[in-house]
């Protein structure tokens, strides 16, 4: 007796790795076509036009302002404008500068030149200028948002909402505590007369005679008697 041959068995092993890896290979086609039709459709963030920092930034004709933003410690209080002026132009301008509520402020910038707000009256730091902006009141409460007009000769104004910060972030203490140091450009407040200025013109001071009438009519009495 013979034993019979088993049959051949056929699998589908081999068979199925084929389609699987077809399948990830269209689905890797369409999804690589899909990220491309969205970098072609969007602007890619990293060439936008931002600034990197806490401040704004804004350009009025050849002019540039960067990182500009407003130190305050409360709303009414005084303050400081913070963050620098570029001229990019062949010839020095003035910038002048009027935050929301208060007095503006003319800068000059040099021709290719750059001044630092908030660095201090006529000071200068490395290669750059340096001009202090006050504020005497501050019309934002801290953690808001106030106007800022820039202007210049040629480029006219425009308008810029800059932020408002008080002391919460480190790097701004030290400015804050100049604040009080940089006189408003309403003018430095007068000293308090001392008490000997106060004292009327006709007012005899200690040690002077309280009736000098009295040596005026005894001198006109020596004058008679002679």
């Amino acid at each position: 007796m013979t034993t019979p041959r088993p049959r051949a068995v056929r699998t589908t092993t081999r068979s199925a790795a084929p389609s699987r890896s077809r399948r990830l290979a269209a689905l890797a086609v369409a999804s690589a076509a899909l990220l491309a039709g969205c970098s072609a459709t969007n602007q890619i963030t990293t060439v936008d036009d931002y600034p990197p920092s806490d401040g704004v930034a804004i350009t009025v004709d050849e002019v540039r302002a960067l990182n500009l933003l407003v130190l305050a410690e409360e709303e009414g209080g005084p303050g400081l404008l913070v963050g620098a002026l570029t001229n990019n132009s062949g010839e020095d301008t003035t910038v002048t500068l009027a935050v929301d509520g208060a007095e503006p402020v003319d800068v000059d910038v040099p021709s290719a030149g750059t001044v630092l707000l908030g660095g201090g009256g006529g000071a200068t730091v490395g290669r750059y200028g340096a001009q202090d902006v006050a504020i005497a009141s501050v019309a934002t409460v801290p953690g808001g948002l106030t106007d800022v007009t820039v202007s210049t000769p040629a480029g006219g104004s425009s308008v810029v909402r800059v932020p408002v910060l008080d002391g919460t972030l480190p790097e701004y203490a030290p400015l804050l505590a100049r604040i009080g140091e940089t006189p408003t450009p309403s003018g430095t407040p007068s000293a308090s007369p001392t008490p000997g200025q106060t004292q009327e013109a006709s007012e005899p001071q200690q040690g002077q005679d309280a009736d000098p009438e009295g040596e005026q009519d005894r001198g006109e009495g020596d004058q008679t008697d002679g």
